[in-house]
């Protein structure tokens, strides 16, 4: 049976004193700390204080309703030629949050836009080789 805290207890860890809360993972992580960000701010008026995930890999998480329910911004990392960000297929869903992008150089580009993302989705390189191999 854990012990009760002492009287002289911090007023850091006080429960009634209302604190930020941040999520935040990588990869399967990344997608647990999105769908933990809906979760609080769909069932909670004021999200048990959340004040955003920070997500580095994450694949995407849910569809567009999904992302549309998380009231509080969502910083989003992906590194260059990372897989896991182009799971599953974008047909149904998506990413949420603002990209941030870090090149093969290790250069972090910021509030990368959607049409942005799309340029460097391994599909575009895909039908360019195609279309390359077809014209030989």
């Amino acid at each position: 049976m854990p012990k009760p805290l002492p009287p002289a207890t911090p007023a850091a860890l006080n429960p009634a004193v209302p604190r930020a809360l941040w999520v935040a993972g990588h990869s399967l992580g990344a997608a647990l700390a999105t769908v933990a960000a809906n979760l609080l701010c769909a069932d909670h008026p004021d999200g048990l204080g959340i004040r955003g995930p920070y997500t580095y890999g994450s694949p995407r998480t849910g569809d567009g309703g999904f992302g549309k329910r998380i009231t509080v911004p969502v910083w989003r990392f992906r590194n260059n030629t990372d897989l896991v960000t182009n799971v599953p297929i974008g047909l149904v869903f998506r990413h949420v949050g603002q990209l941030a992008f870090i090149d093969s150089g290790g250069v972090l580009h910021r509030n990368v836009g959607r049409a942005q993302e799309r340029v460097h989705a391994p599909i575009n390189y895909a039908i360019r080789i195609w279309n390359c191999l077809e014209a030989s």
